[in-house]
């Protein structure tokens, strides 16, 4: 005697607000506008710190570039930028 069992499409434990993983506004640019964009902002800063003669610069350089590395927020990045550049200034 042989039983045949239903197979679920789906598995048994979907985590919660599994249908909203990856909610997106309706009028929101595509993604790789910020990726272009992030870039823009992060090459913008390190030539603005690389074409004065600042002590530390190159550190600088590679700390923006690291984070955008590590893929922070565009906010951040001009925040972190602009924060360096002044800073820099002042040890000047």
């Amino acid at each position: 005697m042989t039983e045949e069992f239903a197979v679920p499409q789906k598995p048994v434990f979907d985590p919660p607000f599994a249908s909203e993983r990856h909610f997106k506004a309706k009028n929101a640019p595509p993604d790789h506008y910020f990726t272009s964009y992030k870039r823009q902002i992060t090459h913008r800063w390190c030539s603005r710190l690389t074409s004065r003669p600042l002590p530390g610069s190159e550190l600088a350089v590679e700390y923006l570039y690291g984070k955008y590395i590590k893929n922070l927020s565009v906010s951040v990045i001009n925040q972190s930028g602009r924060i360096i550049l002044y800073f820099l200034g002042f040890l000047e």
